[in-house]
């Protein structure tokens, strides 16, 4: 299963995906509840791959929503995440932005950096880095495969 979060305008229209949005905009979201309340409508290991395209920026708290991602992955799940940069127009442009990003803003959860080994009592979720990029449209983009708990 292939789970986009915050599908807005951009739905992954092939077999197994499920597109998701806080309402149903489109006939293309498949299920539609507040991000911000959890937790979430999905069970427990049941994802392969979570899509995450700008929306980690407008959740009350990001902490939760990767946790929550982390709790509904299938062990080793991919999750794709963009957010805007913390220090680019575009985040502290949008006044729905709620948290702003850098590029070590999810190091907390990737086991052996610093501030894991710092503060990574804040949540016992790991996930390892496939892959990072600070694209030329000023977005930070990783992907992520979950990793054993803390």
């Amino acid at each position: 299963m292939i789970l986009n979060l915050g599908c807005g305008t951009n739905p992954i229209l092939r077999a197994g995906a499920i597109n998701h949005d806080r309402v149903r905009h489109h006939d293309y979201v498949d299920t539609w509840f507040d991000l911000n309340e959890y937790p979430w409508a999905f069970d427990g290991q049941t994802v392969d791959e979570i899509y995450a395209m700008d929306v980690l920026e407008h959740l009350d708290n990001a902490v939760w929503a990767l946790e929550e991602c982390w709790r509904i992955l299938k062990p080793a799940g991919i999750l794709h995440l963009r957010v805007p940069y913390g220090m680019g127009e575009n985040a502290l442009t949008d006044p729905t932005h709620r948290t702003h990003f850098m590029p070590k803003s999810v190091d907390y959860f990737i086991r052996g950096t610093e501030f894991e080994r710092e503060y990574g009592y804040y949540s016992h979720v790991r996930f390892k880095v496939l892959e990072f990029a600070h694209d030329a449209d000023d977005n930070l983009n990783w992907t992520l495969q979950k990793d054993e708990p803390a």
